[in-house]
């Protein structure tokens, strides 16, 4: 690293040497001037630009005083052109070494390739013996310990991260990678060896990071690659595989001291309040009163340092290339004297790369009002691709990109590929969750050497440059200077409504949704359930000729339906460069409405089963259950339905029903219910890996109906629970009531994982348990 004296003078260097475009009025966007300054945010000096380092620091300060010698405005803190921040920066110095001895025989594996650690790992420069101890999961109170009589103090503890199949219910919570890192920090290891074990296919595998609170300075937590387990064990009595199937068979550990020897050196940089800065300019608005409204135009201005090997990670594609056609944006519209009606701020954000951070603590501590802000155009990637302009958004801001491609120049549009869009990846993530517009722009076709060394500045082509910089010039300009453009209600809820994967649980026919959606594009419905429905006055097997007839008719309109596909169907649309996608459709699961075709013949559900169907509903209980709890008929349809691999949707239970039911379950259920069932039930739900859909009645308010959510979320958690709405949510009623109830839930800042779990996550996992052989 430079020390300060020196950065200065590489600043001084850059600033006053390195080669600037012509001062001429210009109007037009310059691709050869911001390829000028991608070869100084590029050049090795600036050591990859990394956060929270010199090089970083160096970037930022140069990109500002390019900004002021332009005679931007500075739009950033107290006056100035910085908004200064800090952030959890974590960073493993060179030198990373893993050494194994094991028979006499040493062999040295590759950082990066061979092994990395977790974040949060401590540091380890020291020799220490491994220790097998199988999946390192510690739960004495559960009859399972797999470090009951093995001594691992001062050595490495060896895992595998799945867990035994026939214990994953009983050992879930101790399971959690965070507790078995937790439970080898209790018996006195120096640090853990992580590895995936080839011999437990269909088993749960924890791969979240661990968090935080695990990390201890000087306790290693690393992932090994099949090559060193291979190498450990290679002159053992057994390999992994045995061990783990005398587990399966036994529920005993099988731990033992391999006699083996590691020899490490993992030096670990962890600062939690490492100091860096966003860059912020701005052209002021113009008119009295949109002057108070913005446009933000950013890029993300960091790379990834220097890697294990000394080697610069230049970032010249990733991302100086859209940090640059954010500079050139900025001097041509300020030389051309461009006076916008709104605000437009141009910003660099710092630390996309440790996670859109620099974004993201912006969108939190906003200099600007986000309720004000117009749009954010993010920009990433720009320096080489087919030349043409991927644009991405307009689904979740159909209004703006209307108003856009109404007023662009016809030049600028026919070069611009359009795509759904979408937070994830980027520094408009933060934008979108806070409901601001965000479009995430990037040339479309391949770019080279992402995140890799050789991002360099041969590869950037200053035409390609341009048709970015033309693209997003005319965007601030129709965006800065029309008075009207669109600015919804409800920005918010209703980005997040379009985000998540949206499921309407009443089971219409399948002729009803293929008649009223058959031609619906790009909807805010994701999935919808469908019934193929019973036929009065029919049974045994004139009904079943009957449905299958249905059904088969059904799959066949579905697969020319511009607006549906069957679940387990060819997903529509295509990926895309930065994710982009085109329009979806709607997935229809497809369930038989009660359980008359079966009831006389239980072969025939899986007869069913093989022909699409996904689910049964059952909210007529009565014939099913008897003073003892579930009868006879009850529990052969129950084990039916699990053997042909059907969900089964029940409604209408009482606390006993509900308690028998699930206690009889091999498979998961889907409980529809009004009120939050007793802990018992409860513990039946996590058992049988169930799922609780809290219904929102068609009157009941948003706000009492997340009171009950919330009391369901502390009791089961919210992998567990679903939202059923009954109202209808393609209309106006059901999509406003829904609207309330995501208001009701940011309001009780809910993270967006458990908005995924609520809206579809936990339902999409019961439904795949039970459809898996």
């Amino acid at each position: 690293m430079f020390s300060r004296p020196v950065v200065a003078l590489i600043l001084i260097v850059f600033l006053f040497v390195s080669p600037a475009p012509s001062q001429n009025k210009k109007d037009s966007f310059d691709g050869q001037a911001a390829l000028e300054y991608i070869k100084v945010l590029a050049s090795d000096a600036m050591s990859g630009r990394k956060s929270g380092e010199p090089g970083g620091e160096t970037a930022a300060d140069y990109i500002a005083s390019k900004l002021k010698g332009w005679g931007l405005e500075p739009a950033g803190s107290n006056g100035g052109y910085f908004q200064d921040m800090t952030y959890e920066y974590y960073e493993v110095e060179q030198g990373a070494a893993l050494d194994i001895v094991a028979h006499n025989k040493k062999r040295d594996f590759v950082y990066g390739e061979d092994w990395r650690q977790y974040r949060y790992s401590g540091s380890l420069t020291a020799g220490a013996g491994i220790v097998f101890v199988g999946y390192g999961i510690s739960a004495p109170q559960k009859q399972y310990d797999d470090y009951a009589g093995i001594d691992v103090k001062d050595k490495l503890v060896l895992f595998a991260l799945e867990t035994p199949r026939r214990l994953e219910n009983a050992l879930r919570e101790e399971a959690q990678l965070t507790n078995r890192i937790k439970a080898a920090q209790e018996h006195g290891a120096r640090g853990i060896l992580t590895f995936r074990s080839d011999t437990q296919a269909g088993a749960a595998s924890y791969r979240g990071g661990p968090k935080k609170d695990i990390y201890k300075s000087g306790f290693a937590i690393i992932s090994v690659e099949a090559k060193v387990v291979d190498f450990i064990f290679k002159w053992q009595k057994a390999d992994p595989r045995f061990f783990f199937q005398q587990i399966e068979a036994t529920g005993k550990p099988q731990s033992y001291d391999l006699d083996v020897q590691s020899l490490v050196n993992l030096k670990v940089d962890f600062d939690e309040k490492r100091p860096t800065k966003n860059v912020l300019a701005k052209i002021a608005g113009t008119d009295g009163n949109l002057k108070n409204e913005f446009v933000v135009v950013g890029a993300h201005m960091d790379h990834l340092g220097i890697d294990m090997t000394g080697d610069v990670l230049n970032g010249a594609d990733d991302n100086a290339s859209g940090t640059a056609v954010v500079m050139e944006a900025a001097r041509v519209m300020k030389l051309n004297s461009f006076k916008p009606k709104r605000t437009i701020i141009f910003a660099l954000w710092a630390a996309e790369e440790e996670g859109l951070l620099g974004s993201k603590y912006y969108t939190e501590n906003p200099l600007y009002p986000l309720d004000k802000t117009v749009a954010n155009i993010n920009l990433d990637m720009e320096g080489h691709g087919t030349g043409q302009v991927g644009a991405s958004g307009a689904y979740y801001a159909p209004e703006v990109w209307e108003f856009l491609k109404a007023r662009l120049p016809k030049e600028v549009l026919d070069n611009t590929v359009p795509g759904r869009g979408g937070p994830g990846g980027s520094d408009h993530t933060h934008f979108l969750y806070n409901g601001v517009p965000a479009f995430m722009v990037g040339t479309s076709g391949p770019h080279f050497k992402t995140n890799r060394v050789g991002d360099v500045i041969g590869l950037i082509k200053p035409e390609i440059l341009k048709n970015s910089g033309q693209f997003v010039m005319a965007t601030l300009e129709v965006l800065s200077a029309e008075a009207k453009v669109p600015i919804v209600a409800r920005r918010k809820e209703t980005f997040f409504w379009r985000f998540e994967t949206i499921v309407d649980h009443r089971t219409p026919t399948l002729d009803e949704v293929i008649r009223e959606h058959n031609d619906v594009q790009d909807p805010d419905v994701d999935f919808q359930l469908a019934a193929v429905g019973e036929k009065p006055g029919l049974a045994g097997d004139a009904l079943r000729v009957e449905l299958m007839k249905d059904l088969l008719t059904g799959k066949a309109r579905l697969a020319e339906a511009k607006g549906l596909t069957l679940f387990g169907s060819q997903a529509p649309g295509g990926g895309g460069m930065m994710g982009v996608r085109g329009p979806s459709k709607t997935t229809v699961l497809l369930g038989l409405q009660g359980v008359a075709a079966i009831r006389d013949d239980l072969r025939w559900a899986d007869v069913f089963s093989k022909q699409g169907i996904g689910f049964i509903t059952l909210d007529q209980p009565g014939p099913f259950f008897g003073a003892q709890g579930l009868n006879d008929e009850g529990k052969r349809v129950l084990e039916a339905t699990g053997k042909a691999n059907l969900l089964l949707i029940v409604k209408g239970l009482d606390p006993g029903q509900t308690k028998s039911l699930l206690e009889n379950a091999s498979k998961p259920v889907f409980l529809q219910t009004n009120t939050l069932p007793g802990k018992d039930i409860l513990d039946l739900v996590k058992k049988t890996e169930s799922t609780v859909g809290l219904v929102l009645g068609k009157d009941e308010d948003a706000a009492s109906y997340v009171r009950k959510v919330d009391e369901a979320k502390k009791a089961i958690g919210a992998e567990y629970l679903s939202i059923v709405s009954e109202n209808c949510l393609w209309e106006k009623a059901g999509r406003g009531q829904m609207l309330d109830v995501v208001a009701e839930l940011l309001k009780a800042k809910y993270e967006v994982e458990d908005l995924a779990n609520l809206f579809s996550g936990a339902f999409m996992r019961a439904l795949n348990r039970a459809i898996r052989s």
